[in-house]
């Protein structure tokens, strides 16, 4: 099997971004683009080509969250209540069923900036594919690679309850996501 490109990884990356405001949108959360890739594309290429400086501010824009999740199912009619809201970040990997390796240097600055943020990993080869975990729970290891393992208490439907409602949708997701990756694996 010949290692994966960069445009596979990419067009992987966006398919679980894509799944993740499915499901999320299917249970009636508000998914709005947020992250890196949606707004600050220019500054990408530049940082990509060595060309801007590695400040603080650029650290900050480059660990940005993928979505803003909105829960506005608690407004009523006549009372106006809190909308909830969450910053997600939407991660894959196809290695292994239930444990994936992040860069540590990556974990800390979501640390760092996003604390408060939910990590959200698409796993094909996992049980359950969709899994949360809030950042500020994630201990960064003191090596290159920090090694998460996802279980029955890392699903995603614990960290967004409505999705419990839409069982049928979320299994169909389920089903796409392991079909659709396993198709996409370059040999």
């Amino acid at each position: 099997m010949r290692k994966s490109t960069f445009h596979v990884d990419r067009a992987k990356g966006d398919m679980a971004k894509a799944l993740v405001r499915t499901l999320l949108g299917t249970a009636d959360y508000t998914v709005l683009p947020f992250g890196y890739e949606s707004y600050f594309t220019h500054i990408k290429d530049l940082v990509h080509t060595g060309r801007v400086e590695k400040t603080r501010m650029v650290h900050q824009i480059r660990t940005m969250p993928d979505f803003v999740v909105l829960d506005e199912s608690s407004i009523g009619d006549r009372v106006p209540e809190k909308i909830g809201v969450e910053f997600v970040e939407v991660k894959f990997s196809s290695r292994e069923p239930n444990l994936v390796g992040i860069e540590t240097s990556k974990i800390k600055g979501y640390r760092k900036y996003w604390p408060d943020s939910t990590l959200v990993y698409v796993l094909p080869r996992g049980k359950d594919v969709f899994y949360a975990r809030l950042i500020r729970k994630i201990k960064p290891s003191s090596i290159d690679i920090t090694d998460l393992e996802f279980g029955k208490e890392d699903r995603i439907e614990l960290y967004f309850p409505r999705i419990s409602g839409f069982h049928d949708e979320l299994e169909d997701l389920k089903k796409i996501a392991k079909k659709a990756f396993a198709k996409l694996e370059v040999k």
